[in-house]
C-alpha cells in the first residue's frame, strides 16, 4: 500500500575532537530511529495505521538519508503530529528530540529541524515555503581563446602525371672500354624485372635509412597530442570504457554510482555524455535506486538534446518509475557524430518521484563537478521547474549546476 506524501530528511554525525565521521557500517553502532508521534497515525485516504518506528544506520561518512511521511500529509490524523528522533551517536542515547516534516520540494536536512528543550518544553521548528527563484545572473565573459593545436601530418603525395612525348635520341655510339662502357638499348640488363632485396633494417631505427614517426603520421614513443577525438572499442589503461560494456557514452562509469537522490517533480535535469565515435543511439539508460509511486500521466519523460539546447527525440516513462533498478528506454534512432556532446535530459511528476543513482553529493560539487565549464557546457545541470514535459527548446546560458553529481546516465545503441 503507497504511503502518504513522504519527504527525504538527511543528517550528518562528526566527532568534534576527531574530526572524524561516526561509521555506521559494518555492524558498528551508530545510528538513529525514527518513530511516529504519537505512536499511532491514522492514514484515512490509504485506509490503514501507520505506527512503529525504524533503525537508520549511518554511512561511513557519518551520514544518513531516509524519506518519511510528512507531518502535514492531507487524510493523516492527528493534527500536530511530528517524528520522534533518537540518537544512538558515540556508544551515547541522546536525549529524545522531535522534528516536524513539512511537504516540499527537495530534502530537509536535521540541523533545521531538530526540537529545542526550553524550560522543559519541546519546541519543534517547521520550515516555511521556498522563496521564489531568483533571476539568473548575467553570462561570464568568455575565456581566453586556447594555444594553437599541433601541425597535422604531412598529407600523401600527389598522383605521378603523365608521361610527356619522347624526346629526340642521338645516334649510339661506340662501345667504350673499361670502366666506360656504354649499353645498348637492348641489352637485357636494362630491362631484367629482378626481385629487390628485403631492406627493412635500412628503415629501423638505428639503421642506414631510418624512418621517423613524422615522415608516416605517428606519434614518437616519447608522447605527443592526438588532435582528433580518442574512441577505444575495448579498455584502456586498464579502466572499463563504454565500447566494452556495448553502449557509445556515459557520464561516468556506473561503478561510481555509489548513492541516489529524490529527484523533484516538474525539474528539468539534464546529464552531458561526449560521444567519442558516430552511432545511431536508440537507447537511454538510467538508474533508478529506489521506485517512485503514482506518476501524473504523460508528464514523465527522457530524452536528448544537442549542445544548442534543441531537444532531437523524448520518450514516454510513466511506466517505468515504479519500479527500482536500471532502465533502457528505448528512443527513435539519432545520428550523433563523434566529437559532439548532448545532454540527456530527465523530468518527472509524481506524488513521490523515482530516486535516482550518483555519485558525490558533498557540499560544493555542482562547482567541482563542471569545473572549468560554461554554463552552456555543464556536465550535470538543471534547467527550468514546473515543467509537465520535455520542452522543444531550452537556453543552455540558463543552465545551474546541480548539488550533486548525477543522476547516472548513458547513451547506446540497439545491440
Amino acid at each position: 500500500m503507497p504511503l502518504p506524501t513522504e519527504r527525504t530528511i538527511t543528517g550528518k554525525y562528526t566527532n568534534p575532537v576527531t574530526g572524524k565521521p561516526y561509521d555506521g557500517t559494518n555492524g558498528r553502532n551508530q545510528y538513529v530511529v525514527l518513530t511516529p508521534y504519537p505512536p499511532r497515525w491514522v492514514d484515512r485516504n490509504g485506509d490503514q495505521i501507520l505506527a512503529g518506528g525504524g533503525r537508520v544506520n549511518l554511512d561511513a561518512d557519518g551520514s544518513f538519508e531516509k524519506s518519511v511521511v510528512c507531518t502535514n500529509a492531507s487524510g493523516v490524523l492527528p493534527e500536530g503530529r511530528v517524528w520522534q528522533l533518537d540518537q544512538f551517536i558515540g556508544d551515547t542515547h541522546t536525549p529524545t528530540q522531535y522534528l516536524s516534516v513539512p511537504q516540499g520540494e527537495g530534502s530537509l536536512d536535521i540541523t533545521d529541524l531538530l526540537s529545542v528543550d526550553i524550560g522543559g518544553i519541546q519546541y519543534v521548528p517547521v520550515p516555511g515555503p521556498a522563496g521564489p527563484t531568483g533571476p539568473a545572473g548575467p553570462a561570464g565573459a568568455a575565456g581566453a581563446t586556447g594555444p594553437a593545436g599541433a601541425t597535422g601530418a604531412t598529407g600523401p603525395a600527389g598522383g605521378v602525371g603523365p608521361a610527356g612525348p619522347a624526346g629526340p635520341q642521338p645516334p649510339l655510339g661506340s662501345a667504350g672500354a673499361g670502366s666506360e662502357i656504354a649499353l645498348r638499348s637492348t641489352d637485357p640488363t636494362t630491362t631484367d624485372p629482378r626481385t629487390p632485396l628485403q631492406h627493412a633494417s635500412h628503415h629501423a631505427v638505428g639503421g642506414s635509412d631510418p624512418l621517423t614517426p613524422a615522415a608516416i603520421g605517428a606519434l614518437p614513443t616519447t608522447g605527443g597530442i592526438i588532435g582528433g577525438n580518442l574512441n577505444v572499442t575495448g579498455n584502456a589503461l586498464g579502466e572499463d570504457k563504454p565500447a566494452a560494456h556495448g553502449i557509445a557514452a556515459w557520464c561516468y562509469d556506473p561503478a561510481l554510482a555509489v548513492n541516489s537522490t529524490s529527484l523533484t517533480s516538474g525539474t528539468l535535469y539534464l546529464i552531458r555524455v561526449n560521444i567519442a565515435a558516430d552511432v545511431n543511439a536508440t537507447k537511454i539508460y538510467w538508474w533508478a535506486g529506489n521506485s517512485g509511486s503514482s506518476p501524473v500521466s504523460g508528464q514523465n519523460e527522457v530524452g536528448l538534446y544537442g549542445a544548442n539546447g534543441a531537444l532531437l527525440t523524448a520518450t514516454n516513462v510513466d511506466a517505468a518509475i515504479s519500479t527500482a533498478g536500471l532502465k533502457a528506454t528505448t528512443i527513435s534512432p539519432r545520428a550523433l557524430a563523434a566529437g559532439v556532446f548532448c545532454w540527456i535530459g530527465m523530468v518527472f511528476n509524481a506524488s513521490v518521484p523515482p530516486t535516482l543513482t550518483r555519485a558525490s553529493g558533498w557540499t560544493g560539487v555542482g562547482v567541482a563537478a563542471n569545473l572549468g565549464l560554461a554554463a552552456t557546457g555543464l556536465r550535470f545541470a538543471t534547467n527550468g521547474t514546473g515543467r509537465t514535459a520535455l520542452p522543444s527548446q531550452i537556453a543552455p546560458e540558463s543552465n545551474i549546476g546541480t548539488d550533486f553529481a548525477g543522476p547516472w546516465a548513458a547513451v547506446g545503441a540497439e545491440n
